[in-house]
């Protein structure tokens, strides 16, 4: 086989951390934070001895913004496994955002892609990041739980949608601190369905060839979208005035070389906070320090693709799809795990960022998927042909129920 070439690296994507003084580290991890100190830095809380944790003259950074904090993230670790990612030669750590309540989702990404002991060679650490739920119950049974799986990283602010970017930078500020000899990080969430078994062996090749090695922020990327101002995503003008936000990543997914995961920490201290954490951390931050993504969107696969794609020869090159239903997510894993544990990856011939897919995804399902998808619908429309019979015989007013595209969509 030919060896592989290489794509190096933008000059851009190289050397982002000249954005943020090399002698400055971010703050360090306390158990509960002390008074606030805005006035001329970084923010501290229960402070450090003089200079162990040297701040920066803020023109050093962002000549012209203002001279104190905006962002200050005030709060401290209620649950932290800190031991847990301290092996020397850490290959991936993979922290995955859930919520309190998302207790069973936790528990099939653990028997599924999370279990770590079913991929050879390189060290894997998951986590899962949250911040706290609104009872004390609810608190205790999550302790029970990350004591039990030692995963669990919490911080102490209220775990609600309008909190996602709070959680985002936590959980940066957690692995850069605790994890920060990795070679990667994966960011994702807890319905999302994911192929280390492809993603692995092309992140080997990126690491030995000594390809993007440090600048690199890959994932699906969004260009040109609109600013909502109506709705569940929507944004007053005077919170952000222009009609399109920055590119930015779905959240489905994104890669990180820990510097790049470092230096988004640091600079959030001095980006205005913004509630949707994809657009805040992958969009708006990355402009402000000069860092460009790498697009790699073509191995991503819609939730209708993923069986059939899962079945074809190409497993290996599609890595992320959304997949809320459980049920159907762990019928696709028996799919992929099998395939993973018994058939070799071929190697590639050229080594670069997303160099796998060399399509989008097949376009049209083969014959037998779209038998299967016919008879799940049929099926279901049966069923809800009963459930109106019912529902009429006990409330004449309410005889009819449809199964709108959403419904028929979660079939597969």
């Amino acid at each position: 086989m030919d060896t592989p070439s290489t794509v190096e690296a933008p000059i851009a994507h190289r050397r982002i951390s000249n954005h943020l003084p090399q002698s400055w580290q971010p703050p360090a991890i306390n158990e509960k934070p002390g008074p606030l100190d805005l006035n001329d830095g970084i923010l501290y809380g229960n402070k450090p001895e003089p200079d162990a944790h040297p701040k920066p003259a803020l023109s050093e950074i962002y000549p012209d913004k203002p001279k104190h904090v905006v962002n200050p993230h005030p709060y401290f670790y209620t649950i932290d496994p800190k031991d847990r990612c301290a092996d020397k030669d850490l290959f991936l750590v993979a922290y995955i955002h859930t919520a309190p309540d998302h207790k069973e989702r936790r528990a099939i990404v653990r028997r599924t892609w999370a279990n770590t002991t079913i991929y050879k060679g390189e060290k894997i650490r998951t986590f899962f990041v949250m911040g706290k739920p609104s009872t004390r119950k609810a608190q205790q049974d999550l302790e029970q739980e990350a004591n039990e799986h030692g995963d669990i990283i919490q911080e102490n602010f209220l775990d609600v949608y309008h909190n996602l970017s709070v959680k985002a930078v936590g959980a940066l500020r957690w692995v850069t601190s605790r994890c920060k000899q990795a070679k990667f990080i994966l960011k994702t969430d807890d319905d999302i369905f994911v192929n280390l078994f492809g993603l692995l062996p092309h992140l080997k090749d990126l690491d030995q060839h000594k390809v993007n090695n440090t600048g690199l922020l890959m994932c699906l990327l969004w260009r040109k979208m609109h600013v909502l101002r109506e709705g569940k995503w929507a944004i007053p003008k005077e919170v952000i005035p222009e009609d399109y936000y920055p590119p930015y990543c779905s959240g489905i997914a994104y890669i990180m070389s820990p510097d790049v995961a470092n230096t988004i920490y640091r600079a959030s201290f001095y980006v205005p906070f913004f509630w949707v954490d994809d657009v805040y951390i992958t969009g708006m931050i990355p402009k402000v320090i000069g860092l460009k993504h790498v697009d790699i969107g073509r191995l991503f696969f819609g939730r209708n693709e993923i069986e059939w794609v899962l079945s074809g020869d190409d497993w290996f090159k599609y890595l992320f799809s959304h997949l809320r239903d459980m049920r159907y997510y762990k019928e696709l894993w028996k799919i992929l795990e099998k395939r993973g544990r018994s058939e070799t990856i071929p190697k590639m011939t050229e080594i670069a960022p997303g160099k796998l897919a060399t399509k989008r995804g097949p376009k049209k399902p083969p014959e037998w998927f779209v038998r299967k998808l016919e008879k799940a619908i049929h099926n279901t429309n049966n069923r809800t042909n009963e459930k109106n019979i019912v529902q009429s015989k006990k409330n004449p007013a309410s005889n009819k129920v449809h199964m709108n595209k959403e419904q028929e969509s979660e079939l597969i």
